[in-house]
C-alpha cells in the first residue's frame, strides 16, 4: 500500500511540471559542438549594417510536453540583440534572452497554479535563473534554404512552411553552449528585418532536467522543447 501511495504521489507531483498532449511535430534542430565563425563570416559582419532588435516586438514562445497529460506553454523576452545586414541579406547577429522573464500563458495569470509552475521552472529544478539569468544565440552561418532537404513530418502550426534560409549558430542555456542549425524565414527591407523560426531542441543537451539526474518525475517529461522565435529589427 505504501508503494502504491508513493507511485500515485509521484504522478500527482508530475502534473506541476511541463505538461503536454504530445511533442509538437516540428523540425528538429541539428545539434552538435559549438562552432567558431569563419574568417569570411567575420569579414561580412564587419562590412554590414547593424539593425537593432525591437525588444518589444520580439520574443521566444515555448512549449513543454509530457508523456501523460495536457501541455504547458509560455514565452521569454529578449534583453538585447542585433542583426547584421549586408546588401539584402542577414549575415550575422546575436540576441540575449532574459530568463527571468519566463512566463506561463496556459494557466490563468496570477493564479496559484501559474505561480507554482513559473517558480518551479525558474528554480534549480530546471533553468536555475538565479545562477543563469541569461541565455543567448549567436549566428555563425546563414545560407539559402535547400528545398530538396528532407524535413520529415512537420505540423504547419509548429514549423515554418516556406523557409528561406538555414541558420546555424551557438545556443547557450544554463552555461552550456551547443551548435544548432534550423530552418527560418527571413525578410529584409530598407527599414527592418523580420525573422521567424520554429523547431524542437532536446533539453538534455543543455542539462535542462528535473533535478540533477533522471528521476522518475523527469522521465515523465518529453525530452523535446518546441521553440518559436520571432525577431523584428530596425536599422540604427
Amino acid at each position: 500500500m505504501k508503494k502504491l501511495f508513493y507511485a500515485l504521489s509521484i504522478v500527482a507531483i508530475s502534473g506541476l511540471l511541463f505538461s503536454c498532449e504530445s511533442t509538437p511535430e516540428s523540425d528538429k534542430a541539428e545539434t552538435g559542438e559549438a562552432q567558431a565563425k569563419t574568417e569570411e563570416q567575420a569579414q561580412e559582419e564587419a562590412q554590414a549594417v547593424t539593425y537593432a532588435v525591437d525588444l518589444e516586438n520580439s520574443r521566444i514562445d515555448w512549449i513543454g510536453s509530457k508523456k501523460i497529460g495536457s501541455r504547458h506553454e509560455g514565452f521569454l523576452k529578449l534583453k538585447s540583440g542585433e542583426l547584421h545586414v549586408k546588401g539584402n541579406e542577414v549575415v550575422g547577429g546575436k540576441f540575449v534572452v532574459d530568463m527571468n522573464s519566463l512566463t506561463v500563458t496556459d494557466l490563468p495569470e496570477g493564479s496559484e497554479e501559474n505561480q507554482k509552475l513559473t517558480g518551479h521552472l525558474k528554480s534549480a529544478d530546471f533553468f536555475e535563473v538565479e545562477t543563469y539569468p541569461e541565455a543567448s544565440f549567436e549566428i555563425t552561418e546563414i545560407k539559402a534554404w535547400d528545398n530538396t532537404k528532407e524535413r520529415g513530418e512537420v505540423d504547419p502550426n509548429f514549423s515554418i512552411a516556406d523557409p528561406t534560409h538555414e541558420v546555424s549558430g551557438n545556443l547557450t542555456i544554463k552555461g552550456v553552449t551547443k551548435g544548432v542549425s534550423f530552418p527560418a524565414k527571413i525578410t529584409v527591407t530598407d527599414d527592418g528585418v523580420e525573422a521567424v523560426a520554429k523547431f524542437n531542441i532536446n533539453r538534455y543537451d543543455w542539462n535542462i532536467n528535473y533535478g540533477k539526474d533522471q528521476t522518475i518525475e523527469d522521465k515523465i517529461i518529453n525530452p523535446e522543447i518546441n521553440l518559436s522565435i520571432t525577431l523584428k529589427a530596425n536599422k540604427q
